[in-house]
């Protein structure tokens, strides 16, 4: 009988948060996408009356009574309320890809922390020394440990640590991230680009640094537009969805080499894919 998968659980978390991102942006594209049909079709182009929006947000006094008084009455026509529609999907879709590479990194610091609760010999002793002096409790046995030691061993440097002790754990990985997969994708390079995209994103109001070759070489994940600040990331929801599949595809490459690896059974997943090759 073949032994239960551990690193079946940090994938699986990450699946479910990816359907969760994924579904969100859809919906919110859907609605945003009914709304643009039904003000096309109720003020077409050309019309005179082109105002679609009339606001009057209340304003309290707050050395007063407490009364509300109208703030005036505002307006906007058609196609700036689209504009600034598409403005905010196209930010959501932005945060969205943000939340997901999150997800990710979470996932290869879990992962990484499995393998070590299977084989405890691959952690650096110096370094779990320090980790255990900052640790109240310090219990090896339990994975809650080993996941935490991850985190103070990997972190940080766009996860290159974590993505490299990994490659060291399933010699396959390596191969199939640069020149063994079928999507044709270095999936070295798309990371390194993603994690350029995701310190915009969350850091810098989605500007580009000035060099980012990286991100230029994977447009259809991640387009950009000129502004006078610098080069913006420009995300649609279409852009984030590609990102989250890679993301989905990328999870279970490291999941499937270091399975095989260590003897566990990777197909796991509920429909199985029995007839996909057994060796990447």
């Amino acid at each position: 009988m073949t032994s239960p998968n551990p690193l079946i659980q940090p994938l699986q978390v990450l699946f479910k948060r990816l359907n969760l991102l994924q579904g969100l942006l859809e919906h919110q594209q859907h609605s945003f996408d009914m709304l643009e049909e039904m003000l096309r079709r109720r003020f077409p182009s050309g019309m005179p009356e082109q105002f679609v929006l009339w606001t009057s947000l209340p304003v309290r006094d707050l050395t007063g009574t407490g009364e509300s008084f109208p703030s005036g009455a505002y307006e906007a026509s058609r196609d700036e309320y689209l504009t600034e529609g598409r403005r905010i999907i196209s930010r959501a879709a932005a945060y969205t890809f943000a939340q997901a590479y999150e997800a990710f990194e979470t996932f290869l610091l879990d992962t990484a922390g499995t393998v070590l609760s299977v084989d405890p010999a691959k952690a650096d002793a110096t370094l779990q020394t320090k980790f255990e002096t900052k640790k109240v409790r310090a219990d090896r046995a339990s994975l809650d440990y080993w996941t935490a030691y991850a985190r103070f061993a990997f972190r940080g440097e766009d996860n290159k640590k974590v993505l490299g002790f990994l490659r060291l754990q399933a010699l396959a990985l390596a191969r199939a991230e640069q020149q063994g997969n079928i999507a044709n994708v270095e999936l070295t390079l798309w990371f390194a680009a993603a994690s350029e995209v995701r310190h915009a994103v969350t850091h810098a109001d989605s500007l580009l640094k000035k060099a980012a070759p990286a991100v230029t070489d994977h447009g259809p994940w991640f387009p950009r537009e000129a502004t006078l600040q610098g080069s913006r990331v420009a995300m649609q929801p279409e852009n984030t969805q590609r990102s989250i599949s890679t993301f989905v595809e990328y999870a279970f490459l490291i999941f499937k080499c270091l399975s095989q690896q260590l003897g566990l059974d990777w197909n796991v997943l509920p429909f199985g894919i029995r007839h996909a090759s057994e060796v990447l």
